[in-house]
């Protein structure tokens, strides 16, 4: 009785990860293309402080999200600091 209750947990566990793996699959084409280019941004960020593997890795997924990324067209939008955020009360 043990073993089957740990095998269903184990399953149940395994499908929710399965279907979560793929998140993006409902996107329409604009969320999904400004995601991927948030995370090819990340993956910059990661590299710049050190952390080359996860980089690559933020990178990859971002290919996988938006396979027709542009590296080179994406651009960083500025954006307001913490203490504007705080003090504007939109943080």
């Amino acid at each position: 009785m043990r073993n089957r209750v740990f095998v269903a947990v184990l399953l149940l566990l395994a499908g929710t990860g399965l279907a979560w793996s793929q998140f993006w699959k409902d996107m329409g084409a604009s969320e999904r293309q400004t995601l991927g280019e948030s995370y090819w941004l990340a993956g910059d960020r990661y590299e710049a402080v050190g952390k080359v593997e996860k980089g690559r890795e933020h990178k990859a997924l971002a290919r996988l999200i938006w396979p027709d990324l542009d590296a080179a067209a994406i651009t960083e939008s500025d954006q307001p600091s913490a203490a504007e955020l705080l003090a504007t009360g939109r943080a």
